[in-house]
């Protein structure tokens, strides 16, 4: 028979002299949980708001965060609302604001009712 491991002794392993307990492991996992439930609120995120643009050709409205800071993926929605027909639209954000970031255009289709824009000469 093998003997005893000089690391092994009995009054901690086997009297469990100075164990603490399960609630100090219980407290620290109740405490991940609810950073978990926390983070699934949204308690951590950016909030949003809606900015909203209007000329008597055209709406622009702007969902996106109020804040944010180089290195974080967020979204940003653009909306425009034609009131009446425009040629060539355009939208142009400034250079400064959008250095640094990458950009992932999603173009909805066109309804079946509307015309193509007419290309420039």
């Amino acid at each position: 028979m093998s003997s005893v491991p000089d690391t092994l002794t009995l009054a901690r392993h086997r009297d469990r002299k100075g164990w603490v307990g399960p609630w100090p492991h219980r407290i620290g996992l109740g405490l991940l949980g609810a950073i978990v439930v926390a983070a699934l609120l949204n308690v951590f995120g950016r909030q949003t708001a809606t900015s909203t643009a209007a000329t008597s050709t055209a709406r622009l409205q702007i969902y996106a965060p109020t804040q944010a800071r180089s290195g974080l993926i967020y979204t940003a929605r653009f909306r425009t609302d034609a009131l009446r027909q425009i040629d060539r639209a355009l939208l142009v954000l400034a250079p400064a604001r959008t250095s640094g970031y990458t950009f992932t255009a999603q173009r909805r289709s066109r309804p079946a009712n509307r015309p193509p824009p007419a290309s420039p000469p």
